[in-house]
C-alpha cells in the first residue's frame, strides 16, 4: 500500500468516533459559529456555509478525513470572515483604500497558477499574498503570531501534501 493510502486509512481509522458530528450537522455549524464568531449583518453569509456543512455530512460516500476536512474548511472561512469584518470595523479606512486594476490567478491544481503568481510578483509594484498570509489574514501581525500562523499554514500544507500529494503545494 502506496504511503499516502496508508496514512489515509489510518486517519480515517483513529477520526471515525469524532465523525459522529455528521448525523448533526446544524450542531457542528453551531460550535463552529460559536468559536469564529459573526459580525451583526453576516448571517446570509454565514448561512451558505450551514448549507454546504449540511451538504457535506449527507454524502455518502465521505470518509472521516473528509468530514474532518469539511468541518475545517467552514472553520477557516468562517474564522477568516469574522477576523476581516471586525477589522473592517476596527479600522474603515480599508473599505476606502483603492484597489486599481486587480488580477486574480485562479485555476486547478496543476495547471501553472503558482508560476503566475510567481511572474507577477518579480514586479516591485506588486506583491502575491503568502499562503500563511491567505489563511489567516490580518493586519500587522506581531512576530509571535506570524510564527504561529506560519507554523499552521505548513501543517496544512503537509497535511494536503500526505493525504493528497497529487496535489501538493509549496510550502509557505
Amino acid at each position: 500500500m502506496p504511503p499516502a493510502q496508508l496514512a489515509l486509512a489510518l486517519a480515517n481509522l483513529l477520526l471515525r468516533p469524532a465523525s459522529g458530528s455528521r448525523r448533526a450537522p446544524d450542531r457542528a455549524f453551531d460550535q463552529i459559529i460559536a468559536k469564529a464568531g459573526q459580525a451583526d449583518g453576516d448571517e446570509p453569509f454565514t448561512d451558505g456555509f450551514r448549507l454546504l456543512l449540511r451538504h457535506w455530512a449527507g454524502a455518502q460516500d465521505l470518509t472521516p478525513v473528509g468530514w474532518q476536512a469539511a468541518r475545517s474548511h467552514v472553520r477557516r472561512h468562517l474564522t477568516n470572515r469574522a477576523r476581516v469584518m471586525r477589522l473592517i470595523a476596527e479600522n474603515p479606512a480599508i473599505e476606502q483604500e483603492p484597489i486599481d486594476k486587480p488580477v486574480f490567478v485562479v485555476g486547478l491544481p496543476r495547471t501553472a497558477t503558482t508560476l503566475t503568481h510567481g511572474v507577477l510578483s518579480l514586479s516591485d509594484e506588486h506583491r502575491c499574498p503568502l499562503v500563511w498570509e491567505l489563511l489567516a489574514p490580518g493586519l500587522y501581525a506581531s512576530p509571535g503570531q506570524r510564527r504561529k500562523a506560519i507554523t499552521s499554514a505548513r501543517r496544512w500544507v503537509d497535511g494536503m501534501n500526505l493525504f493528497a500529494p497529487a496535489c501538493a503545494t509549496s510550502t509557505p
